[in-house]
C-alpha cells in the first residue's frame, strides 16, 4: 500500500511540473522505475535531471536496469535514452565503489552469446572505463581488481572487450558510441589494443575517433604510448591536443617525452596552454620542473 501511494504521489508531482526534490520532501523514496521516467521526461528541466542522476548514484544499477529494460538497440528510443544511461553510469563510477561498479557491470555486460549493444558500450566504455580514468585511476588494473573472484563476470567482461573492436569499426554506428568502444578496447592486452588504437589516429578520421584512441592509449601503462600520442599532433584539434597533454602529464616517463618533443620542435611551448604550462613548471619531480622552466622561458 505504501509503495502504491508513493508512486501516485510521485506521478502527481511530475504531472504538476514538479521535481524529484519536491517529491523527496514527502519522505517517500520513489522506485528506480520512477527515477528512470523522470530522467527521460523532457518536460523536466535538464539541470534537475542531471542532479537527480547524481543523487541516485548509490542505486545506479537499479536505475540503469529500469532505463534499459526492453530497450531495442539501434532505435531512436535508444539514442534518446543513452545520454541518461551514460550519466547514471559515470556518476556512480566516479565514487570508485567496487560493489557499485560491479553491479553496474552486471547490468551492462552482455550475456555469453549475445552481441554487444550500443547502450552497453556506453555503460562499459563511456561510463565505467571513462569514469575511473577521469578520477585518476588506471582503469584496466582497477577493473580486474573489482571483478576478481567473480569468474563469470570476468569472462563476460573479456568477451565484451573483444566485441568492442567490431563496434569501433562499424561505420553505421554514431561516432560518440564508437568512441566508447575505443575506450573499451584499451582494456584488452596491450599487444592487441595498442596497435588497434594507433590505427584510429590517422589524419583522415573523425575527431571522435581520434579522441577515443587518444583517451584509450592514455589509459594503457606502456612505454610505447607517449610517442603514439604525439604522432598526430600536427592535425589534432584543440580538444584532442589537450587530451594528449593530459595523457603525457600522467606519468614522469611520459612527461619526459613531452619535454623531449618540445626540445625537438615537435610542439611549441606556446601550444601547451597556460594550465598545462603551469603544471609542468610546478612538477613535483625537480629534474622535470627545471627542464620545463628552461624550455618555457626561452
Amino acid at each position: 500500500m505504501r509503495t502504491a501511494i508513493c508512486i501516485c504521489l510521485f506521478t502527481a508531482v511530475l504531472l504538476a511540473g514538479g521535481s524529484y526534490s519536491s517529491f523527496a520532501q514527502t519522505g517517500d523514496e520513489p522506485s528506480a522505475e520512477d527515477i528512470a521516467r523522470q530522467l527521460l521526461d523532457e518536460d523536466v528541466v535538464e539541470e534537475e535531471r542531471r542532479a537527480l542522476a547524481g543523487e541516485q548514484a548509490g542505486r545506479a544499477a537499479e536505475v540503469l536496469r529500469a532505463l534499459t529494460r526492453d530497450l531495442e538497440s539501434g532505435t531512436d528510443e535508444e539514442a534518446r535514452r543513452i545520454p541518461w544511461i551514460w550519466r547514471v553510469s559515470i556518476e556512480a563510477t566516479g565514487r570508485n565503489d567496487a560493489e557499485q561498479i560491479r553491479r553496474l557491470a552486471e547490468v551492462g555486460l552482455p550475456e555469453r552469446d549475445e552481441p554487444l549493444l550500443n547502450w552497453q558500450v556506453v555503460v562499459l566504455g563511456g561510463g565505467i572505463v571513462n569514469g575511473l580514468s577521469r578520477e585518476g585511476h588506471w582503469p584496466r588494473p582497477r577493473i580486474r581488481e573489482i571483478l576478481a573472484g567473480h569468474p563469470q563476470m570476468e569472462s563476460r567482461w573479456q568477451r565484451a572487450v573483444e566485441r568492442s573492436y567490431e563496434v569501433a569499426e562499424d561505420p553505421d554506428i554514431p561516432y560518440p558510441w564508437r568512441y566508447d568502444a575505443l575506450r573499451l578496447i584499451a582494456m584488452d592486452e596491450p599487444g592487441q589494443s595498442i596497435p588497434e588504437l594507433h590505427s584510429y589516429l590517422q589524419p583522415n578520421l573523425d575527431y571522435h575517433l581520434h579522441m577515443g584512441a587518444i583517451s584509450g592509449l592514455s589509459d594503457i601503462r606502456s612505454p610505447d604510448v607517449a610517442g603514439l600520442l604525439l604522432s598526430g599532433w600536427s592535425y589534432y584539434n584543440e580538444q584532442n591536443r589537450n587530451l594528449v597533454l593530459e595523457g603525457l602529464l600522467r606519468t614522469e616517463r611520459r612527461t619526459r617525452a613531452l619535454l623531449d618533443a618540445m626540445e625537438e620542435g615537435t610542439l611549441r611551448p606556446d601550444e601547451l596552454g597556460e594550465e598545462h604550462a603551469e603544471e609542468l613548471k610546478n612538477h613535483e619531480n625537480p629534474e622535470l620542473r627545471k627542464r620545463a622552466k628552461q624550455l618555457l622561458s626561452s
